[in-house]
């Protein structure tokens, strides 16, 4: 803590980040702090509108078809030229 002052758990106390511990410290420093009352404050409307930064976009009805196709396909082994590539980074002789 810098000086007494709980203001480096301040952005995790605002968004409800903390352990029941630190919660329960920071809260009592709270209660008595002005400085740090102060500066909670402006986190929590910060952290308030983090969630209506950008209106929910539904995505296209192709895509998980699409994902589901790239998800299922087998690796393919790598090609002969990135096989040399990788045994010359790895240092096998020409």
């Amino acid at each position: 803590m810098n000086q007494g002052h709980v203001t480096e758990f301040l952005p995790a106390y605002a968004l409800g980040c903390l352990d029941a511990d630190e919660r329960e410290r920071v809260g009592a420093h709270l209660a008595g702090c002005d400085l740090c009352s102060g500066q909670w404050a402006e986190f929590v409307q910060v952290a308030d509108q983090l969630g209506s930064g950008a209106p929910l976009k539904a995505p296209p009805e192709h895509l998980k078809d699409r994902l589901m196709l790239t998800i299922g396909r087998r690796p393919t082994d790598a090609s002969p030229r990135t096989a040399g590539l990788i045994a010359k980074w790895m240092g096998a002789p020409d």
